[in-house]
């Protein structure tokens, strides 16, 4: 209803990349990234949807980007390991994960039910983490 609102933006780009629609979801996102003054969020799912098109560099440049923003404001772990699953980088995505979990960052709660997260869904790591996190098999 409201072409301005951010958060439909990313919505409709997380319902795509969770179907494999990598163009789709980083024109929806980068939407999304305007609307919401290029947030950390916005930036880490642009990454997201770069890293799945096999753009790995561009997917790069914006954990610098993040890398760069957590010096002087908080950038969650969990984003920097996002990025890293999009990579198909799984020892730095659960590297983050565990700095997320030290954080005990609220997002970790959607980890099993969040598509995104599919790229590390085999790796005993992560049926781990949801343990720990207190999420039943």
């Amino acid at each position: 209803m409201d072409a301005r609102f951010a958060i439909s933006y990313q919505v409709l780009g997380e319902v795509y990349l969770s179907k494999g629609m990598y163009r789709e979801a980083l024109l929806a996102l980068e939407q999304f990234s305007a609307l919401s003054r290029s947030s950390a969020t916005s930036r880490a799912l642009l990454a997201y949807s770069h890293a799945r098109l096999g753009e790995h560099s561009a997917a790069l440049r914006i954990i610098e980007e993040l890398t760069a923003a957590s010096k002087h404001s908080l950038v969650p772990a969990l984003l920097f390991a996002l990025i890293y699953a999009a990579l198909d980088d799984q020892d730095q995505a659960f590297s983050w994960l565990e700095k997320a979990y030290e954080e005990r960052f609220y997002r970790l709660a959607y980890l099993k039910v969040e598509a995104l997260w599919d790229p590390l869904r085999s790796d005993s790591r992560f049926a781990d983490l949801l343990r720990r996190v207190g999420i039943p098999p």
